[in-house]
């Protein structure tokens, strides 16, 4: 009886979703062996095999799907893409943004801290950011008119700490032509 249960609850954890109603929800494994990722700011015409291509450096991809507007707006896709995957690798693997088709996509990963991309401090975003900036040498954490230190390019570009966790990454998109069935977001995997 203890084996039929478990063979009954692995049947139910491989559909990942569960629909009562008008409702969704995602159905997890225990201790967070899977991971939901939002790639934010990716148009419909980027296909499902390109997101893949990006997604499956970080882990195994279960499903990939367009979110779309809340209801009666349900047809109405977004330009966020939703990403179900298996985390075999360190969270430190995602980076908080990537580049595709010359466009900057912000990538959310759930549990993750938000990192800001104007100080690179984390715990808060870019438009609740409240660190200092220096009108004269352009670093953060201070605002002195009498600033000794003069504004030059290695100050601006300097590495930070935070900036080792911002890989972004280039794909030469405009290479890759895309099929017309490549072009269905409609598609989950």
């Amino acid at each position: 009886s203890l084996l039929i249960l478990q063979i009954i609850i692995k049947s139910f954890l491989k559909n990942d979703v569960l629909e009562v109603n008008d409702q969704q929800f995602d159905i997890c494994t225990p201790f967070q062996e899977t991971k939901t990722i939002r790639l934010l700011g990716i148009p419909s015409t980027v296909g499902v095999d390109v997101v893949r291509s990006f997604v499956s450096k970080w882990g195994t991809v279960m499903r990939i799907e367009c979110e779309t507007l809340p209801h009666p707006y349900r047809r109405i896709k977004t330009f966020v893409r939703r990403v179900r995957f298996t985390n075999e690798e360190a969270e430190q693997n995602v980076p908080i943004s990537i580049k595709i088709a010359g466009l900057s996509i912000s990538v959310h990963l759930e549990g993750r801290q938000d990192i800001c991309y104007r100080c690179k401090g984390s715990g808060h975003i870019k438009k609740d950011c409240k660190v200092l900036k220096c009108r004269v040498c352009k670093r953060f954490g201070h605002d002195d008119p009498d600033c000794h230190v003069h504004a030059s390019y290695a100050n601006i570009t300097r590495l930070d700490d935070v900036d080792d966790q911002v890989n972004d990454q280039d794909v030469n998109y405009e290479k890759q032509e895309c099929s017309a069935g490549s072009h269905n977001t409609n598609n989950t995997v």
